[in-house]
């Protein structure tokens, strides 16, 4: 079982003598811290504001009265320094001991010291106590954005084939043979002439079409992203939380004030003013002095 054993002294240099001392006895240094307001030192220090607030967050880890713990916080703030050991509950005895022998400052004495200089410590909640309360909640509307796809445009091309038709005039060469009869007669040489073999020839041309194909570019197809900005309203509704005090002790104390500044009762439960109280003692033969 682990005791935690703390000693305050009034400066540092009895401090780190006293953990110095106990090191050497073999206590583990790791378990040794040294706290005051520079900041320096040994195994853990803390600087802490004017009331050595992180040393005293650090002491409810322990088992120590939380006046203790104010008062060691307070010791802090008043320039001592304050030695925590935590050993095994064998060794505690020994521990104290030694720290007797060190120079540490009497606790119980100096607290009275500080109370009579006005020093007191905060006041804890009284055992059986209990505190209750209700979180005043508000919802908070935050807008974000985060892009989402809409569609798209795609443009592609392929190839289709139209029938055309174009019109052509091509020209054409015709032989024709005409066999003519002639009753002709011949004479003399010429005769000769004529029984010669003869061989006549003519050729035939004409024309056919001839297709050729030749691309033109008549229109272009081109496509492009424009980025426009619009302003959108969003409504929503948010929640919160409201509280209503209804504090029945002010009702009667407000009650209990209007008797007092405005009238005073007649006696039957109805309560009257100055000036008819006035009228009504008059009659009845009495005086009265003014209230201011």
């Amino acid at each position: 079982m682990t005791r935690t054993i703390t000693a305050m002294y009034d400066t540092r240099q009895e401090a780190e003598t006293a953990r110095a001392q106990l090191a050497a006895s073999g206590i583990d240094s790791g378990s040794i811290q040294i706290t005051g307001q520079d900041g320096g030192g040994s195994q853990a220090s803390s600087s802490g504001s004017g009331s050595g607030g992180g040393f005293f967050q650090g002491l409810k880890d322990f088992f120590m009265p939380d006046d203790d713990r104010q008062a060691y916080s307070e010791g802090i703030r008043r320039g001592h320094y304050v030695l925590t050991v935590q050993a095994e509950e064998t060794r505690a005895d020994e521990i104290c001991r030694m720290l007797d022998t060190t120079g540490a400052v009497d606790f119980d004495a100096r607290q009275d010291e500080w109370r009579t200089g006005g020093w007191t410590a905060q006041p804890q909640m009284a055992t059986g106590q209990t505190q209750e309360s209700i979180p005043v909640v508000e919802e908070q509307l935050r807008v974000g954005k985060r892009e989402v796809e809409r569609g798209g445009v795609r443009v592609r091309s392929y190839v289709a084939e139209t029938p055309v038709q174009e019109q052509v005039s091509l020209r054409e060469e015709h032989v024709e043979v005409e066999r003519r009869p002639v009753n002709e007669a011949v004479r003399g040489a010429d005769a000769d002439n004529l029984f010669q073999e003869r061989s006549i020839e003519l050729s035939e041309r004409g024309e056919e079409a001839v297709v050729a194909k030749e691309a033109v570019v008549r229109e272009e197809i081109g496509i492009r992203k424009d980025v426009d900005q619009r302003v959108e309203t969003i409504s929503d509704t948010v929640r919160h939380t409201e509280v209503d005090i209804d504090d029945g002790r002010s009702r009667i104390g407000e009650r209990a004030s209007f008797a007092d500044q405005d009238g005073m009762s007649d006696g039957s439960g109805t309560l009257e003013t100055e000036e008819e109280r006035r009228l009504r003692q008059q009659r009845e033969g009495g005086t009265t002095q003014p209230r201011f």
